[in-house]
């Protein structure tokens, strides 16, 4: 077979060329173990087998346990001041990004409602203006009508007069 690759050597034939380096390794290896001893502690209390719902403040109040029982597993790991500090500051960064994302869809919702409320108000302009044009065409056309009417009235009695005096006698005598 061609392009057949030999398997991944695994961690146990890996040679070291001091005894410093296996205990390197084995403090690794023991801390890589305590986290997931850590994970799997975590993923058992967030995701109980019984199916209850478990609240994000529970899991943050069994942390400090949790990496208390890990560095009992692992006796290289740093203090507790550390490592409880450092999950204080990751809890402290997550509720400062919860409340920026908080923040940030509260200003979003105000800006869609005055988007909202502008977009209202130029509708109710717009039906003010579509109204005053059904009231208002109609009432010019019947205004329309009766100045035709007065002006074919008008233009009757100029021609029914010019009729009666066809040269203006009338009129330049007056």
């Amino acid at each position: 077979m061609a392009g057949h690759q030999p398997p991944p050597i695994p961690i146990t034939t890996i040679t070291l060329t001091s005894a410093a380096e296996m205990d390197v390794l084995r403090a690794f290896v023991a801390r890589v173990e305590a986290i997931n001893d850590v994970l799997g502690a975590a993923r058992d209390r967030v995701l109980p087998e019984d199916g209850t719902v478990v609240s994000r403040e529970e899991v943050r109040a069994e942390m400090p346990k949790l990496l208390g029982a890990a560095r009992e597993m692992d006796p290289q790991a740093p203090s507790e001041g550390t490592d409880g500090a450092t999950v204080a500051e990751y809890n402290l960064e997550i509720e400062q990004l919860e409340e920026d994302n908080i923040r940030d869809l509260e200003q979003q919702i105000h800006d869609l409602k005055q988007e909202i409320e502008a977009r209202e108000r130029s509708i109710a302009k717009l039906s003010f203006l579509r109204d005053c044009d059904r009231d208002a065409i109609p009432k010019a056309n019947e205004d329309v009508v009766k100045a035709k009417k007065a002006y074919d009235t008008a233009n009757n009695l100029f021609f029914e007069e010019e009729l009666k005096d066809p040269y203006g006698e009338k009129t330049l005598v007056a």
